[in-house]
């Protein structure tokens, strides 16, 4: 199937401080999707997204109120994962269709999410651990079915 996206600049925000949302169809190319940001924020995720544990794991670290990224599906998908690659502890945190998702150091520092997703859209935070710390980062979106 198809792929759009777009960023004026990769890994810069727009002035909302949100990237431009990620759209994807099954088979989607190319495969992984990958976006670049900068971690962390000012509030508890756990406050932001009113939740402090979910069946993927806490929603540890800090977030901006803002969400980095929009993820958005046009169908189900059996099997999509979507990671944070880093050298700084980040942690990562989706809300959208069918619930909130949380996850901190799935491999060493860098979270990981992964399973069934159902069509929708889901806002994606990529948090630093630690209050007003900011790292880059790249958030990576694989379909491995």
């Amino acid at each position: 199937m198809s792929l759009l996206f777009g960023i004026s600049k990769p890994g810069l925000a727009n002035p909302d401080g949100v990237l431009e949302a990620i759209t994807l169809s099954p088979n989607f190319t190319p495969n992984p999707v990958q976006q670049n940001g900068v971690s962390g924020g000012a509030k508890a995720a756990a406050t932001v997204v009113n939740t402090a544990q979910t069946p993927t794991g806490p929603c540890n670290g800090f977030i901006s109120e803002q969400p980095d990224h929009v993820l958005r599906l046009n169908a189900f998908f059996q099997d999509l994962e979507i990671q944070v690659a880093s050298q700084r502890d980040t942690t990562l945190v989706i809300q959208g269709t069918g619930g909130t998702w949380c996850n901190d150091d799935a491999s060493d520092h860098n979270p990981r999410i992964a399973g069934q997703w159902q069509a929708g859209t889901y806002n994606v935070w990529v948090g630093s651990f630690r209050q007003e710390e900011y790292y880059p980062y790249r958030l990576i979106i694989r379909q491995t079915d």
